[in-house]
């Protein structure tokens, strides 16, 4: 009997450090943004949203992006697009959604895993930067400057290294934000592939340098989760601000459609 009390103990002591350590988890970054600004006020406010389509879009996608009605839509892992049976230019694609728009195709040397970014402001100049470049898998970011009613922003668009490739993310996610340009407003979104966990750098040096908008809009880290669409379990999609931008109260939300996708897309409004 006292070896299986004994037993017990451990198990609940155990128990309350993994406890103590997903609260702290959830709380850290709730007491950070404390201090970040933001409004309750929806006038002149963009809305952004990311969406990871899961290696091409089609009707169900089309279907969710015109649902949410965002002014900037950022895709991940574009590899085709079908609609009505038939298959769309990324062109074509845009023009049905009513959208500007700058995509790096897969076929551009980034395998399976294309960039797309949709504006209904005027697009004035784009890039796409390499990260990392090898015969299984590219990573890059795709940049896209914006005109928001005389206001230039930077939207960057990016989808990192899968969880497991733990220093690759974190390396990715310094060439980031080595590249920012932070005298201007930002919104970095994309399917990160970075579970907000304490013991995950990436997260972390993100958080160090701009906003968390899902945190910022009043939700908590343990909420949010993105993935799996049918039981998510982790938040890796994420939308990114910088002090230029100002994130609207209680915007922050998930869509997801399982015909779409295995990924529930993250939509936020804030002002610039």
């Amino acid at each position: 009997m006292k070896f299986i009390a004994e037993k017990w103990k451990k198990a609940a002591y155990t128990l309350t450090i993994l406890l103590s350590i997903y609260i702290i988890h959830i709380l850290i970054p709730v007491f950070f943004n404390l201090s970040v600004s933001t409004t309750r006020d929806m006038t002149n406010s963009v809305k952004i949203f990311t969406y990871n389509v899961q290696f091409g879009s089609n009707d169900a996608t089309m279907d969710l992006i015109t649902q949410v009605d965002a002014d900037i839509v950022a895709l991940q892992e574009v590899t085709n697009i079908i609609a009505n049976e038939r298959a769309l230019s990324i062109a074509e694609y845009a023009s049905a959604l009513s959208y500007e728009y700058v995509a790096i195709p897969s076929e551009l040397n980034v395998w399976d895993y294309g960039l797309i970014i949709l504006s209904r402001y005027n697009i004035t100049s784009t890039n796409f930067i390499t990260i990392r470049e090898d015969e299984v898998l590219s990573r890059g970011i795709l940049i896209a400057e914006l005109d928001i009613n005389g206001t230039l922003i930077n939207v960057i668009n990016s989808h990192l290294d899968i969880p497991l490739r733990y220093v690759r993310r974190f390396q990715h996610v310094q060439s980031i934000l080595d590249i920012i340009d932070y005298s201007k407003p930002l919104i970095l979104l994309g399917d990160f592939n970075t579970p907000n966990y304490l013991i995950d750098i990436s997260y972390w040096s993100l958080f160090s340098h701009l906003q968390d908008a899902w945190i910022a809009s009043g939700k908590t880290p343990f909420l949010g989760k993105t993935w799996h669409v049918c039981f998510p379990f982790l938040r890796i999609d994420y939308i990114w601000i910088n002090h230029l931008c100002t994130v609207v109260k209680h915007t922050a939300d998930l869509v997801w459609n399982r015909s779409s996708s295995d990924h529930r897309g993250l939509m936020v409004s804030v002002t610039i």
